[in-house]
């Protein structure tokens, strides 16, 4: 994951500006520009970015997994492996360059998503992003 998409994360966990700030030590006020929109965080220094990237890995890694997490994980597996068999066969039935990259892409993001304990909570985004491959899921590849 890119450290923008963590620090978008991070901002629309929950956590106020305040706590992140007193977390990472990078001035609230600068917090709360990037937060609300104010200051692009593409502007952000990249000490700033670092320091809110490793809130986010620390976050992330103190989050509880639900009791059930390695029941929905194999079922996500499974339902998951469905979309990839059905992609594949559409590529077997007419061979286009789309549905080669369609199939690189959702494998390659299975792959990603499935060793990150994450999984649970970005089945959505993963979804909404595979509907059609954009120029940057064809250079990823």
């Amino acid at each position: 994951m890119e450290i923008k998409q963590k620090i978008e994360i991070l901002f629309n966990s929950g956590l106020s500006g305040y706590a992140i700030a007193k977390e990472t030590g990078v001035n609230q006020s600068s917090i709360s520009k990037f937060m609300n929109g104010t200051r692009p965080i593409e502007n952000m220094t990249l000490e700033t970015a670092q320091k809110l990237s490793d809130l986010y890995d620390k976050r992330i890694n103190d989050v509880e997994l639900p009791a059930n997490y390695d029941v929905i994980k194999k079922v996500f597996r499974l339902e998951f492996k469905e979309i990839l068999e059905s992609q594949l066969d559409l590529y077997k039935e007419s061979p286009n360059t789309d549905d080669k990259l369609m199939f690189n892409y959702l494998y390659h993001e299975f792959d990603k998503v499935m060793h990150d304990n994450q999984t649970i909570y970005e089945i959505g985004d993963l979804v909404n992003n595979m509907v059609e491959p954009s120029q940057q899921m064809i250079d990823e590849l």
